[in-house]
């Protein structure tokens, strides 16, 4: 390793080397000062004693294979810049608004605001465990208020507290939390506590200005200053639009605004159809038959912009409604109480798009189908992903951004390109995979299983068990749920499991273990001790947890049970409404990761990048921000591409109900 100032690394200073510590991740720490004797870091520290706060150092690195007579690679290079801790909030000012507030502080470099309006810590001591929400890089941000007379003056049930942070926390040198809570930390006097009330305005608004206008797809983006403070301050925008300049639809919303320059969207217009803009304001002061103060109007005409993923900010779209990530599971032989979860099952963790159909799953695939259809002009039969493909949901009325959509997409899929393959119908479905007894459903991953070589008969083995997308060898190299687009329709049959009889069978075996916390009562030597399917001397659970979840190798006798692993329903499986053909080709279009790493039957096979209009591989994430720029709005929906039968019920109200 070297460190420098510049990009040459024959100028850059010698820091040694790491040595390889059979992790597939490398850490190190670069510090100013030598390490305590006695200090317990977790990886590897490096004395540098030039370090400077503020300055952009660069490190490079290289691996050295010399021991094996490979020599070393070539230099690669990462920048860092040391900062400081964050510091106390100065400055601090409130100015009060017509249903506003609006507070500022003194911006120092390297440092993120976060503003929580009735959200704050009840008690100082919670204060350095409690995470920002919000980060601003900014100084100043405009609460809104229901009305101007409620008071965050801290005797109320409302507040507003503030806090300072970066990469380092939210700890100042001292070890000192930079939260502050108004009426309790600042802004504690009367006199100072009385700004913290909304205040009336007392003379119309001036005539709201649009600074810029730019047609996108299908909407119409523009800027604003906000009038927030003062005799004339705006309680309210709304935003309008026509065709004629004349006769205006205006958006029922109210446009929120946090900060002095705001941006809004109008959408849901139509591309290449000239558009006339306006704002209008209101205020406290305003009468009823004069309500609103109009802007001037601008025209914009909407036209087709291609999505440019080096702005991570740039306006995709919004949510129209909660596309569900993870959900409660219920309890279950497979799902022991626990300390961290005391009622048995598993918490708010369950990842939905690892095993059933859900609306994000929904979204991604036919996204995917969209661009090679409409985008790179490609026909194919039906998209193909895989539910480890995401990693958070979506909340209702969520502005999606390129940056938003890094964080929905695992890691590990960022950069994963499209492909097409070409299978046989027999690469798909085969009659072994329908007539399958689920009594004894074999190994998976053994070479000898015939059921498991195909798409779907793969798709169809992941567990059912309440921990979606099962626990080890479940499939082929790992637990991966199949997300089909809606071209797809399938059933995945498993044998029946009944939550009653477990629940009829605890209650029987177990009458002393109370099952909201675990403790055996008629016991003393498990008395203040868990009581799940490890520690399970009254037989309460049919299995252990570790039988329900085999690793690797045949799972013990009494874990062969039909409800971990389904089949595909027969007759149940159509392509475009359509039964599948043995010996016709199927083009499918899906990841390059997907197809060389994941599923049996793409293994071998050629795949076929998919490319832009620059001749570029096209990644799903661009694929997926191209299919949202075009819809503008997201909904959404369930259509039974993927139904199940039988096997460990999860949350209900998640799955897909026929209409």
């Amino acid at each position: 390793m070297k460190i420098g100032t510049d990009n040459n690394v024959d100028k850059a200073d010698d820091l040694g080397t790491i040595e390889y510590n059979n992790s597939l991740l490398v850490r190190f720490t670069i510090k100013k000062e030598q390490e305590d004797a006695d200090s317990t870091e977790d990886f590897p520290f490096i004395y540098y004693p030039n370090l400077t706060d503020g300055k952009r150092y660069t490190i490079w690195l290289r691996s050295d294979f010399t021991r094996c007579g490979y020599g070393v690679s070539d230099w690669t290079y990462v920048y860092a810049k040391p900062i400081p801790l964050p510091t106390q909030l100065e400055d601090v000012k409130v100015e009060q608004g017509d249903k506003h507030l609006r507070i500022s502080w003194t911006k120092k470099d390297d440092e993120l605001y976060s503003v929580h309006v009735d959200d704050c810590p009840s008690k100082s001591g919670q204060y350095s465990k409690w995470t920002p929400a919000l980060s601003l890089n900014s100084d100043h941000y405009i609460v809104q208020l229901e009305n101007n007379t409620d008071s965050y003056d801290g005797s109320s049930s409302h507040s507003i507290c503030i806090a300072a942070h970066n990469a380092n926390g939210i700890l100042d040198a001292d070890g000192n939390s930079t939260w502050k809570v108004f009426g309790t930390n600042i802004y504690a006097t009367d006199d100072e506590k009385a700004l913290l009330i909304g205040k009336d305005s007392t003379q119309s608004p001036a005539n709201p200005v649009i600074n810029e206008v730019q047609g996108k797809n299908k909407r119409a983006e523009f800027t604003f200053n906000a009038a927030s403070v003062g005799d004339a301050a705006v309680s309210e925008y709304q935003a309008g639009y026509s065709i004629d300049n004349t006769n205006y639809t205006w958006i029922d919303d109210p446009i929120p605004f946090t900060q002095d320059t705001v941006s809004s969207v109008i959408s849901n217009l139509d591309n290449d159809k000239t558009y006339y803009i306006k704002l209008r304001a209101t205020n406290s002061s305003m009468s009823s038959d004069a309500l609103y103060i109009e802007s001037d109007s601008v025209e914009v005409t909407p036209v087709y912009t291609p999505v440019d993923l080096s702005d991570l900010n740039q306006y995709l779209g919004t949510a129209a409604g909660n596309f569900i990530y993870a959900e409660d599971v219920p309890h279950s032989d497979f799902w022991r109480i626990s300390e961290s979860y005391n009622a048995g099952g598993r918490p708010n963790t369950d990842r939905l798009t690892r095993g059933k159909e859900t609306a994000l799953g929904n979204l991604f695939a036919d996204a995917v189908k969209w661009y090679g259809t409409e985008m790179a002009g490609i026909e194919t039969d039906f998209a193909w992903l895989i539910g480890d493909m995401m990693s958070q949901g979506i909340q209702a009325n969520q502005t999606i951004t390129p940056a938003f959509l890094q964080m929905v997409i695992t890691s590990d899929y960022l950069d994963d390109t499209l492909v097409t393959v070409t299978l046989s119908g027999s690469d798909l479905i085969k009659n072994d995979d329908y007539n399958l007894n689920l009594d004894l459903y074999p190994t998976v991953g053994d070479e000898s299983n015939p059921y498991t070589k195909t798409l779907f008969g793969q798709a169809a083995a992941v567990y059912r068990n309440n921990h979606y997308g099962g626990s080890g060898g479940t499939t082929y190299n790992g637990k991966y749920w199949g997300i089909p687009s809606s071209e797809v329709k399938y059933i995945i049959e498993y044998l029946t499991y009944d939550i009653n009889q477990f629940n009829e069978r605890f209650n029987t075996n177990c009458a002393t273990v109370d099952k909201s916390t675990g403790i055996d009562s008629g016991t003393d030597a498990l008395y203040d001790a868990l009581y799940d399917a490890v520690n399970d001397p009254k037989n309460c659970y049919l299995l252990s947890y570790e039988e329900a979840n085999p690793q690797s190798g045949n799972p013990t006798e009494a874990s062969v049970m039909g409800y971990k692993r389904g089949k595909i329903q027969k007759d149940s499986l159509l392509i475009n409404d359509k039964q599948i053909v043995s010996n016709q080709q199927y083009k499918i279009l899906t990841t390059t990761k997907t197809a060389k790493e994941m599923y049996v039957a793409f293994l071998g096979k050629n795949v076929t990048p998919v490319l832009d209009e620059n001749n570029q591989p096209v990644t799903m994430l661009k694929a997926v921000a191209e299919y949202i720029a075009y819809k503008n709005s997201i909904a959404p929906y369930l259509d039974g591409r993927v139904k199940l039968s039988g096997g460990v019920p999860g949350n209900t109200a998640n799955d897909y109900k026929e209409n």
